[in-house]
């Protein structure tokens, strides 16, 4: 299923490059980066905006393409939970340093 915004862009990401997500929560605007070899191309959009475009995208996905969106979801939702588990776990340690041990 080809979408509306495929004709504008004609650069593929291979396998060595990446791609970079920043959210500025002082101007609430997200930014996307893709580096390649050959190119770094950069977007900013009000994070409203980029909320409202992702669900409209999502929605015209079809079966095969929600599958890989469940699987971005999934990892997306077990990094994040790493990440909060070692800030918990180091807010803890912080904490525990700083109460004095009762004998």
């Amino acid at each position: 299923m080809k979408h509306k915004f495929q004709n504008r862009t004609d650069h593929v990401l291979e396998k060595d490059d990446y791609f970079f997500a920043n959210f500025d929560q002082f101007d609430r605007v997200i930014s996307l980066a893709f580096h390649s070899r050959n190119d770094v191309s950069s977007y900013t959009m009000p994070l409203d905006k980029f909320i409202s475009s992702l669900q409209t995208s999502i929605e015209d996905f079809d079966k095969t393409e929600l599958e890989v969106m469940k699987m971005t979801a999934a990892v997306l939702f077990t990094k994040i939970r790493s990440i909060e588990k070692a800030k918990a776990e180091a807010d803890l340690k912080k904490t525990e340093e700083k109460i004095p041990e009762i004998v």
